[in-house]
C-alpha cells in the first residue's frame, strides 16, 4: 500500500513538471511563426531563403549554438508573421516518385524526360546530390514515363 502511494505521488510530481501542450507550442512563448521539420540536405540559409526570414533570426529564436549544426528530422521554429508557403495550385506535381536505392535525380529525370534541376527545384532540394531511398519526390510536368504505354 505504501509503495503504491509513493508511486502515485512520484507520478503526480513528474506530470506536474512536464510542460503543457499549450506552453510547448512555441519556443519561449513567442508568437508569429510556425514549425519547420528539417529535411535532409537543408541548411539554415536555404530554410531562411525559402521562407524569406533572416538566417540569424532562425538561429537566435531556436537558441542554436551554430548555424552549421542542424540535423534532418528535427524541428525549427520559423519566426514569421506569414504562414508557410503552400504549393502552387494546379497540376505542377503530376507524378510522385519514391526514390529507390541507386537512384539519382539524373536517372529519375531521364525516366520522366524532365531535367534533374527542375525536379530539385520542385522539391526544394538544397543539394540535388543528396536524395535518399524512401524519399518522395514530385515530378513537375505532365508526361508518361519512358517504357510505359498510354492506356
Amino acid at each position: 500500500m505504501r509503495t503504491r502511494l509513493l508511486l502515485v505521488i512520484c507520478l503526480a510530481l513528474l506530470l506536474g513538471l512536464l510542460p503543457t501542450a499549450a506552453g510547448a507550442a512555441t519556443p519561449a512563448g513567442k508568437a508569429g511563426g510556425f514549425w519547420h521539420r528539417i529535411q535532409w540536405g537543408e541548411t539554415i540559409n536555404s530554410i531562411a531563403r525559402r521562407y524569406g526570414v533572416p538566417a540569424d533570426a532562425i538561429v537566435a529564436t531556436n537558441g542554436l549554438a551554430s548555424a552549421n549544426r542542424i540535423y534532418a528530422g528535427t524541428w525549427l521554429w520559423i519566426p514569421s508573421e506569414t504562414h508557410p508557403p503552400t504549393p502552387p495550385p494546379g497540376p505542377t506535381c503530376v507524378a510522385k516518385v519514391t526514390v529507390r536505392k541507386g537512384d539519382t535525380l539524373a536517372k529519375i529525370g531521364a525516366r520522366y524526360a524532365v531535367a534533374p534541376l527542375k525536379i530539385a527545384r520542385a522539391n526544394y532540394l538544397a543539394n540535388p546530390n543528396l536524395i535518399y531511398p524512401g524519399q518522395r519526390l514530385c515530378i513537375p510536368f505532365r508526361g508518361v514515363p519512358r517504357g510505359s504505354t498510354i492506356p
